[in-house]
């Protein structure tokens, strides 16, 4: 929600955006909450807690989600890593989608067969692979 605020506020926006297993859709709407929800050490429930603390009214949860805002264009190039057994798998993967489409400068690469939790911890030598083998744009930003 950072870049969208100074995109439309005219503000700097940063050279690159690095999603990693992002929660882009508050509604917890997405089918791998359902599927991945339990057991892969992100819960359902301990999601749903944790929206409940950043937007504890829930008609507020779809227009407060990235995946849900109606003009992504003009945002940063960006990198989007999403896990295979993540609860957030879905949303992610949308919103990836939902930056190409509005012509932003998007690389996504899935970590594989491996839970979010297990994605993070382990990213520094996977991330240098990820970036570097990203599009030329997200090495440039990256390097500046």
């Amino acid at each position: 929600m950072a870049c969208l605020r100074l995109r439309d506020e005219g503000g700097p926006l940063p050279a690159v955006q690095i999603l990693i297993c992002p929660n882009t859709d508050l509604t917890l709407s997405q089918p791998s909450v359902a599927e991945k929800g339990t057991g892969y050490g992100l819960d359902a429930d301990i999601l749903s807690w944790f929206v409940a603390q950043w937007m504890p009214d829930p008609s507020g949860r779809r227009s407060a989600s990235l995946l849900h805002q109606p003009d992504l264009s003009g945002l940063p190039t960006a990198l989007v890593v999403t896990a295979e057994h993540d609860a957030l798998r879905d949303e992610g993967d949308a919103y990836a989608r939902r930056l190409a489409e509005a012509g932003v400068d998007v690389t996504h690469r899935t970590s594989g067969k491996q839970p979010s939790w297990t994605v993070k911890p382990t990213l520094r030598v996977p991330c240098g692979t990820c970036c570097m083998s990203s599009r030329p744009s997200v090495r440039a930003a990256l390097r500046s």
